[in-house]
């Protein structure tokens, strides 16, 4: 026997028990397919998704921005 299926049974009036069990499946998304299933379901991020990432995008930009700011200065302006 498979270790992977259930043991089936036979009842004395023939009813057969276990035979189409098939065991829970686990489903693995990545972020990229939880993303396309909401957006083919119509679901819209929630409101802490959008805050985090305009916090995400916030900080990146102002690293860059300060990156920027930082390099065009002159040398002699410590």
């Amino acid at each position: 026997m498979d270790s992977n299926k259930f043991p089936q049974y036979t009842t004395k009036t023939g009813i057969k028990i276990g035979q189409y069990y098939a065991p829970m499946q686990i489903n693995n998304l990545t972020v990229e397919e939880e993303r396309i299933q909401r957006v083919l379901l119509g679901v819209r991020e929630d409101i802490c998704v959008l805050i985090e990432k305009l916090v995400y995008y916030g900080a990146v930009f102002l690293v860059a921005f300060i990156t920027v700011f930082l390099m065009t200065r002159p040398a002699g302006d410590v």
